[in-house]
């Protein structure tokens, strides 16, 4: 069936509610992964989630109709933007982007190296 969402922050902390969507990709049996960035709390479904206050990462997922299956975000003080999103044979998903502070995907504190460094970070939804 068809079925259409609407997403954005919970609290319109940012003046300009900047919240984008930048890639989707299909999980496994008509699920999907969606990646962008937001300012501020949200509730995509699960629950309110506080992503600060400057641009941060977010990760969705959604199943064939729809509905929240996860939701987290990810970043700091700095200016977060993810680029791309692949999933692999075995169902692990591969994120890239760019960011200019430090970020932390689970597996300790990624320091910024410059003025904006890529990202690479592998999860299992």
């Amino acid at each position: 069936g068809r079925w259409s969402r609407g997403l954005g922050d919970v609290y319109k902390r940012q003046a300009d509610g900047d919240e984008k969507a930048t890639a989707i990709a299909p999980i496994a049996d008509d699920t999907w992964v969606v990646t962008g960035h937001i300012y501020g709390s949200f509730d995509f479904g699960g629950g309110e989630q506080d992503c600060g206050e400057s641009r941060n990462l977010f990760v969705l997922g959604l199943s064939a109709s729809g509905e929240h299956l996860f939701s987290r975000c990810y970043g700091g003080a700095g200016w977060d933007e993810p680029s791309a999103m692949a999933v692999t044979s075995a169902g692990d998903v591969l994120w890239t982007g760019f960011s200019n502070g430090a970020l932390d995907f689970g597996g300790g504190e990624l320091s910024p190296a410059g003025s904006y460094d890529i990202f690479l970070a592998k999860f299992r939804p």
